[in-house]
């Protein structure tokens, strides 16, 4: 026997094939968002960057300046390790050592936030990045989605280092610059920094005792080996 709908009967099955034909197009529409998602991870675009606050961004960090990429999996590419300390407020040498205000100097007129103590891994390709202690004075962007600050600074010379956030640290790209004799044409290098703890300036003041030793008897300058490597 044939049963004929009635106009009740055929607005719920319309109601019932347009709720099923969105759920199919949301579907389709989250599967395409996710594979948008895993194609970007896996060629290597950078996540939007997020902002950076003094107080977010006072910690240890664990270092790693490559050329290329840092990789996890590869450190071949690696040329200077070490730590980089950043603080929310200036910090007070006063009373230090002549040693620790010769080497936390950062040759600019505002106190020093920050400071890092980094070991050469090997000598070529050349970098400005220093290979020993020093101090630095970070600032934020007027977006405040990028860091900016030194890991090697003298009157004619030095490395800057522009980074984002990420979700374990900071990630960048560090450029040598120099003028007159100092100038060069170094390509980029790549920066990773790992935070690892709280602010800690101890580790820096801690490694200058061996690196002033190092500078008054640059026996051993020159060597890939010594971690101090006698230069600032």
């Amino acid at each position: 026997m044939l049963v004929r709908l009635g106009p009740a009967s055929q607005r719920m099955d319309n109601h019932h094939h347009g709720a099923t034909r969105r759920f199919w197009l949301l579907l389709g529409l989250c599967i395409a968002v996710a594979a948008l998602a895993c194609r970007d991870t896996a060629i290597g675009v950078p996540p939007s960057p997020t902002r950076l606050t003094p107080v977010a961004l006072a910690g240890t960090y664990s270092v790693r300046i490559c050329r290329g990429s840092c990789s996890s999996d590869d450190t071949t590419a690696d040329l200077r390790r070490g730590v980089l300390v950043l603080t929310a407020q200036p910090i007070d040498l006063t009373g230090q050592p002549d040693s620790v205000q010769w080497l936390m100097e950062d040759f600019r007129p505002d106190p020093i936030n920050g400071c890092y103590v980094l070991r050469y891994v090997r000598d070529d390709p050349p970098t400005y990045a220093g290979g020993s202690v020093g101090g630095t004075q970070w600032e934020l962007d007027s977006s405040g989605t990028s860091v900016f600050f030194s890991l090697y600074r003298s009157p004619d010379a030095g490395y800057l280092v522009e980074a984002i956030g990420t979700r374990s640290g900071l990630r960048g790209r560090g450029t040598s610059w120099g003028v007159g004799i100092a100038e060069v044409h170094f390509p980029d290098d790549s920066v990773v920094a790992t935070r690892i703890g709280p602010p800690d300036v101890s580790t820096c003041l801690a490694a200058v005792g061996p690196a002033w030793v190092e500078i008054m008897n640059p026996t051993r300058h020159g060597s890939a080996d010594n971690p101090e490597h006698g230069s600032r």
